[in-house]
């Protein structure tokens, strides 16, 4: 994870010193309607849009979906490295990879520009997962990991 954007202190706060994530706090607006979904982020400095990003709604499957274990590695602020992970569930998911599906605008705020440094390539599959349940688990160090310590 490169960069993100967050709307509380709270969740800055906590990715900062419990995932060492590159977090910062700005107006995130989200928006649901029945075909689409917009959501508009702010840059930090100006308060003026970022990006927008425009995706539809796509009709999901409902099915029993199984709990999925996503794990990651992170190095602490202290330079430990660090793992940890993710229980989820999806509870209402559709995918595509109509490129017609979703649209993102930039703009000259400072994550745009840092995206378009980016260079990224054409959209592979645009996942629309409007209800899931997810539990983040708060990493331990790669040594604690590998001694079973809260693993």
């Amino acid at each position: 994870m490169l960069k993100l954007p967050v709307n509380t202190e709270l969740a800055r706060v906590r990715g900062i010193v419990g995932y060492n994530l590159p977090k910062w706090t700005t107006a995130i607006d989200y928006q649901q309607h029945t075909d689409k979904v917009v959501v508009s982020i702010a840059d930090a400095q100006t308060g003026a849009t970022d990006f927008t990003i425009e995706a539809a709604a796509l009709p999901v499957k409902t099915e029993d979906f199984p709990v999925v274990r996503n794990s990651f590695v992170n190095l602490d602020a202290s330079g430990a490295v660090t793992t940890g992970y993710a229980l989820s569930r999806l509870q209402l998911f559709a995918d595509t990879s109509d490129e017609d599906a979703v649209k993102l605008t930039l703009t000259d705020g400072s994550l745009s520009r840092y995206i378009r440094q980016l260079k990224l390539g054409k959209l592979m599959k645009y996942e629309y997962v409007p209800e899931f349940q997810s539990a983040l688990y708060a990493p331990v160090t790669l040594q604690q990991a590998q001694g079973g310590e809260n693993w």
